[in-house]
């Protein structure tokens, strides 16, 4: 299967999820969208959560995204936002689902291992001390979640197979009746 041609990066947060489009058929990859989905304040948690699946699958279909990539809270991290948390398992829910053939989710190690670079260096593009220029084209990001954001982007483009694909390789089966 040929390199996907639109890829999504995702970074969440308690109160916006910040995403990024990206397309990998050009040379250097394209970012083409930059926005935050704000979950609404007037909406309780439940609501929020399918506020945010349902507006991600919209995007996902809308512009037919191929690859997607989220970054995960870090395993060791000091503060755990719960709803973080939450938000990143019904996107990780939402991918697995089927409604993109290739996803990924992970810490800034996995994002470094799908770039072929190092953890020192994805922490150094993720907060801005090397320019993202370097991977893509433009970089407008201004804040580290958006740098984020499109780093899970670009590490979605190098996903190999389709997770699908490879499940109905290895004779994985739904549940026997």
């Amino acid at each position: 299967m040929s390199d996907p041609s639109i890829s999504l990066g995702l970074r969440a947060h308690p109160q916006h999820l910040t995403y990024a489009l990206v397309r990998g058929d050009v040379t250097p990859p394209l970012v083409t969208t930059l926005a935050r989905l704000r979950l609404p304040v007037a909406l309780h948690p439940p609501e929020q959560l399918a506020f945010a699946r349902t507006t991600l699958l919209d995007l996902i279909r809308e512009f037919d995204v191929t690859a997607a990539g989220i970054r995960t809270a870090e395993p060791v991290a000091q503060r755990v936002q719960v709803f973080r948390l939450n938000v990143e398992g019904v996107i990780q829910e939402l991918l697995g689902a089927g409604a993109v053939p290739r996803y990924f989710a992970g810490p800034l190690a996995s994002i470094g291992g799908l770039l072929r670079v190092p953890l020192a260096t994805v922490k150094q593009y993720a907060s801005g001390a090397l320019a993202l220029t370097d991977l893509a084209s433009p970089s407008p990001a201004t804040d580290t979640e958006e740098r984020e954001a499109i780093l899970a982007a670009l590490a979605a483009l190098r996903i190999g197979q389709s997770r699908l694909t490879a499940l109905g390789a290895e004779g994985a089966a739904g549940p026997a009746c």
